[in-house]
């Protein structure tokens, strides 16, 4: 059987980066936050790691009940959209104090 060979380059964070934002998360106070994930991501944002710093983060929005039975391709996922908030506080949050913290960058 012939193997597939993925046209997507690894997913390369940049570790100070990652922890500069992970510092910034731990500063919102949401409960529920994790810290850093260990992560193999296949995704098609790497191409832009090879280009420029970048961090990940992943949102989880599946729900702990039955209605979490299904994963995320499939078509009967469902998505708990309450946690778009938590998603956008924490981006909103880490954006704004990365740039008041790198005005000279």
């Amino acid at each position: 059987m012939e193997q597939l060979k993925s046209t997507v380059p690894p997913l390369m964070c940049d570790s100070q980066l990652t922890l500069e934002m992970a510092e910034y998360m731990s500063q919102i106070g949401i409960e529920g936050l994790k810290g850093i994930p260990n992560s193999t991501a296949t995704e098609d944002f790497a191409i832009i790691s090879e280009k420029i710093l970048t961090t990940y983060m992943i949102l989880t929005a599946g729900f702990m009940d039955e209605r979490g039975d299904y994963s995320l391709h499939h078509p009967k996922a469902q998505i708990d959209e309450n946690v778009c908030v938590i998603g956008a506080a924490c981006f909103a949050y880490c954006v704004s104090h990365w740039l008041g913290n790198h005005k000279d960058s």
